[in-house]
Protein backbone atom coordinates (compact mmCIF):
# COMPACT_ATOMS: atom_id res chain seq x y z
CA UNK A 1 0.00 0.00 0.00
CA UNK A 2 1.62 3.08 -1.37
CA UNK A 3 1.55 6.48 0.92
CA UNK A 4 -1.50 8.06 -0.16
CA UNK A 5 -3.69 5.43 0.57
CA UNK A 6 -2.04 5.39 3.96
CA UNK A 7 -2.80 8.71 4.81
CA UNK A 8 -6.53 8.55 3.18
CA UNK A 9 -7.27 5.51 6.34
CA UNK A 10 -6.29 7.58 8.48
CA UNK A 11 -8.23 11.18 8.02
CA UNK A 12 -11.48 9.06 7.89
CA UNK A 13 -10.49 7.08 11.49
CA UNK A 14 -9.43 10.40 13.46
CA UNK A 15 -12.98 10.13 14.98
CA UNK A 16 -14.30 7.17 16.45
CA UNK A 17 -11.86 5.38 16.67
CA UNK A 18 -12.00 3.66 20.13
CA UNK A 19 -13.87 0.69 20.74
CA UNK A 20 -16.99 0.78 22.51
CA UNK A 21 -17.11 -1.49 25.56
CA UNK A 22 -21.11 -1.30 25.76
CA UNK A 23 -21.21 -2.98 22.54
CA UNK A 24 -18.70 -6.36 23.72
CA UNK A 25 -15.77 -5.26 21.37
CA UNK A 26 -12.26 -4.87 21.16
CA UNK A 27 -8.83 -3.89 19.84
CA UNK A 28 -7.30 -5.71 17.80
CA UNK A 29 -4.20 -7.66 19.35
CA UNK A 30 -2.21 -7.74 16.35
CA UNK A 31 1.11 -5.33 16.48
CA UNK A 32 0.68 -5.03 13.06
CA UNK A 33 -2.88 -3.53 12.81
CA UNK A 34 -1.96 -1.03 15.57
CA UNK A 35 1.07 0.14 13.97
CA UNK A 36 0.56 4.03 13.57
CA UNK A 37 1.64 5.99 10.47
CA UNK A 38 3.83 8.68 10.17
CA UNK A 39 2.49 12.85 10.82
CA UNK A 40 4.11 13.65 7.65
CA UNK A 41 1.59 11.30 5.90
CA UNK A 42 -1.26 12.56 7.63
CA UNK A 43 -0.33 15.99 7.22
CA UNK A 44 -0.36 15.23 3.29
CA UNK A 45 -3.82 13.61 3.05
CA UNK A 46 -5.78 16.65 4.64
CA UNK A 47 -4.54 18.64 2.40
CA UNK A 48 -5.02 16.42 -0.45
CA UNK A 49 -8.71 15.92 0.51
CA UNK A 50 -9.19 19.98 1.20
CA UNK A 51 -7.96 20.82 -2.65
CA UNK A 52 -9.92 17.98 -4.02
CA UNK A 53 -6.79 16.39 -5.83
CA UNK A 54 -8.14 13.06 -7.33
CA UNK A 55 -7.65 9.57 -5.28
CA UNK A 56 -7.18 6.19 -6.35
CA UNK A 57 -8.92 2.84 -4.92
CA UNK A 58 -8.25 2.47 -1.40
CA UNK A 59 -6.46 -0.58 -1.33
CA UNK A 60 -5.99 -2.21 2.27
CA UNK A 61 -3.40 -4.70 3.55
CA UNK A 62 -4.47 -7.49 5.77
CA UNK A 63 -2.93 -6.21 8.65
CA UNK A 64 -4.46 -2.58 8.43
CA UNK A 65 -7.93 -4.02 8.27
CA UNK A 66 -7.95 -4.67 12.26
CA UNK A 67 -7.46 -0.75 11.65
CA UNK A 68 -10.82 -0.45 10.89
CA UNK A 69 -13.35 -2.85 12.58
CA UNK A 70 -13.97 -3.96 16.51
CA UNK A 71 -13.49 -7.87 17.08
CA UNK A 72 -15.44 -9.13 18.59
CA UNK A 73 -16.12 -11.57 21.83
CA UNK A 74 -18.38 -13.76 19.92
CA UNK A 75 -15.31 -15.78 17.78
CA UNK A 76 -15.21 -14.64 13.53
CA UNK A 77 -17.61 -11.59 14.02
CA UNK A 78 -16.31 -8.24 13.45
CA UNK A 79 -18.39 -4.83 13.95
CA UNK A 80 -17.51 -2.10 10.94
CA UNK A 81 -16.12 1.17 12.58
CA UNK A 82 -18.14 3.50 9.84
CA UNK A 83 -21.55 1.97 9.59
CA UNK A 84 -21.86 -0.42 12.50
CA UNK A 85 -22.09 -3.66 10.28
CA UNK A 86 -21.72 -6.78 12.07
CA UNK A 87 -19.70 -9.27 10.16
CA UNK A 88 -18.27 -12.87 9.41
CA UNK A 89 -15.06 -13.73 8.62
CA UNK A 90 -14.98 -17.25 8.81
CA UNK A 91 -16.03 -18.08 5.56
CA UNK A 92 -13.63 -19.39 2.76
CA UNK A 93 -12.26 -16.51 2.10
CA UNK A 94 -11.61 -15.39 5.99
CA UNK A 95 -10.68 -11.59 6.67
CA UNK A 96 -11.22 -11.13 2.59
CA UNK A 97 -14.38 -9.89 3.53
CA UNK A 98 -13.85 -7.56 5.59
CA UNK A 99 -11.03 -6.24 3.67
CA UNK A 100 -13.39 -5.44 1.20
CA UNK A 101 -16.09 -3.85 3.16
CA UNK A 102 -13.31 -1.74 4.83
CA UNK A 103 -12.34 -0.46 1.59
CA UNK A 104 -15.80 0.19 0.57
CA UNK A 105 -16.85 2.09 3.74
CA UNK A 106 -13.63 4.26 2.87
CA UNK A 107 -14.47 5.10 0.39
CA UNK A 108 -17.72 6.09 0.71
CA UNK A 109 -16.78 8.35 3.39
CA UNK A 110 -13.56 10.28 1.55
CA UNK A 111 -16.26 11.10 -1.09
CA UNK A 112 -19.04 12.62 1.31
CA UNK A 113 -16.20 14.51 2.42
CA UNK A 114 -15.39 16.00 -0.86
CA UNK A 115 -18.85 16.46 -1.49
CA UNK A 116 -19.11 18.77 1.77
CA UNK A 117 -15.61 20.30 0.92
CA UNK A 118 -17.34 21.48 -2.87
CA UNK A 119 -20.75 22.44 -1.52
CA UNK A 120 -21.04 26.25 -2.20
CA UNK A 121 -22.01 28.65 0.77
CA UNK A 122 -25.79 29.56 0.93
CA UNK A 123 -24.81 33.91 0.21
CA UNK A 124 -28.72 34.90 0.23
CA UNK A 125 -30.04 34.86 3.90
CA UNK A 126 -33.15 35.69 2.22
CA UNK A 127 -33.69 32.11 1.01
CA UNK A 128 -34.12 30.84 4.39
CA UNK A 129 -37.70 30.09 5.92
CA UNK A 130 -37.88 29.68 9.50
CA UNK A 131 -39.97 27.17 10.99
CA UNK A 132 -41.27 26.47 14.07
CA UNK A 133 -41.60 23.28 14.54
CA UNK A 134 -37.92 22.67 12.86
CA UNK A 135 -37.19 24.83 16.02
CA UNK A 136 -38.79 23.43 18.64
CA UNK A 137 -37.14 19.87 17.71
CA UNK A 138 -33.53 21.72 17.87
CA UNK A 139 -34.28 23.18 21.33
CA UNK A 140 -35.74 19.81 22.94
CA UNK A 141 -32.95 17.90 21.43
CA UNK A 142 -30.64 20.55 23.25
CA UNK A 143 -32.98 20.52 26.69
CA UNK A 144 -32.09 16.67 26.27
CA UNK A 145 -28.49 16.40 25.67
CA UNK A 146 -27.59 19.21 28.02
CA UNK A 147 -30.18 17.58 31.00
CA UNK A 148 -32.23 21.65 30.94
CA UNK A 149 -35.40 21.55 32.62
CA UNK A 150 -38.11 21.54 30.61
CA UNK A 151 -39.15 25.21 31.44
CA UNK A 152 -36.07 26.15 29.43
CA UNK A 153 -37.40 26.88 25.86
CA UNK A 154 -40.95 28.88 27.62
CA UNK A 155 -39.28 31.72 29.88
CA UNK A 156 -35.53 32.77 30.99
CA UNK A 157 -32.71 34.23 29.08
CA UNK A 158 -32.71 31.91 25.99
CA UNK A 159 -36.31 32.71 24.89
CA UNK A 160 -35.40 36.56 25.35
CA UNK A 161 -31.85 36.66 23.52
CA UNK A 162 -33.75 34.52 20.38
CA UNK A 163 -36.52 36.60 20.02
CA UNK A 164 -34.83 39.72 20.55
CA UNK A 165 -31.75 39.01 19.04
CA UNK A 166 -31.84 35.99 16.57
CA UNK A 167 -34.84 35.24 15.54
CA UNK A 168 -38.40 37.34 16.32
CA UNK A 169 -40.26 35.08 14.57
CA UNK A 170 -39.88 31.92 17.52
CA UNK A 171 -42.37 31.74 19.87
CA UNK A 172 -41.40 29.93 23.27
CA UNK A 173 -42.13 26.28 23.73
CA UNK A 174 -44.39 25.30 26.33
CA UNK A 175 -43.30 22.42 28.81
CA UNK A 176 -46.14 20.32 27.80
CA UNK A 177 -44.88 20.59 24.54
CA UNK A 178 -41.38 19.87 25.40
CA UNK A 179 -42.34 16.27 27.02
CA UNK A 180 -45.00 15.58 23.93
CA UNK A 181 -41.83 16.11 21.29
CA UNK A 182 -39.47 13.90 24.12
CA UNK A 183 -41.88 11.60 23.69
CA UNK A 184 -41.63 11.41 19.88
CA UNK A 185 -38.37 11.23 19.82
CA UNK A 186 -38.92 7.88 22.45
CA UNK A 187 -41.09 6.43 19.71
CA UNK A 188 -38.37 7.05 16.87
CA UNK A 189 -35.65 6.14 18.18
CA UNK A 190 -37.25 2.92 20.31
CA UNK A 191 -37.32 0.65 17.05
CA UNK A 192 -33.85 1.98 15.97
CA UNK A 193 -32.57 0.73 19.30
CA UNK A 194 -34.25 -2.60 19.09
CA UNK A 195 -32.69 -2.81 15.92
CA UNK A 196 -29.25 -2.61 17.44
CA UNK A 197 -29.84 -5.13 20.26
CA UNK A 198 -30.50 -7.45 17.33
CA UNK A 199 -26.92 -7.57 16.37
CA UNK A 200 -24.97 -7.47 19.40
CA UNK A 201 -23.43 -10.72 20.02
CA UNK A 202 -24.14 -12.51 23.79
CA UNK A 203 -27.04 -11.08 26.51
CA UNK A 204 -27.92 -7.98 28.25
CA UNK A 205 -28.57 -7.73 31.64
CA UNK A 206 -30.64 -4.74 32.92
CA UNK A 207 -29.98 -3.20 36.88
CA UNK A 208 -32.55 -1.01 38.04
CA UNK A 209 -32.34 1.63 40.36
CA UNK A 210 -35.21 3.62 42.68
CA UNK A 211 -35.33 6.13 44.75
CA UNK A 212 -37.48 8.96 46.17
CA UNK A 213 -37.41 12.67 45.60
CA UNK A 214 -37.16 15.47 48.05
CA UNK A 215 -40.66 16.53 46.95
CA UNK A 216 -42.12 13.33 46.99
CA UNK A 217 -41.80 11.71 43.63
CA UNK A 218 -40.43 8.45 42.29
CA UNK A 219 -37.70 7.46 39.52
CA UNK A 220 -36.58 4.79 38.22
CA UNK A 221 -32.93 4.20 36.31
CA UNK A 222 -32.20 1.68 34.29
CA UNK A 223 -28.81 0.83 33.59
CA UNK A 224 -28.03 -2.06 30.36
CA UNK A 225 -24.72 -4.16 31.44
Amino acid sequence: MNSEHGRELVLVNVEGSAPREDLNMQNPSSPLGNAPLPADSVDSLESAVLTGRKRRKVNLSLAQVWDHVYKSNVKTKALCKYCNEMMSYDSSDGIYNLKRHAEDCIMKITADIRRLEQTPPVDNPDNFTFDQAVACRAAVMLILEEELPFSWAENGPFVRILMNSLNPEFRPIPSRCVINIMLRFFEEEKPILQSLFRTLPGKICLASNLWLSDDGFSYMCITAH
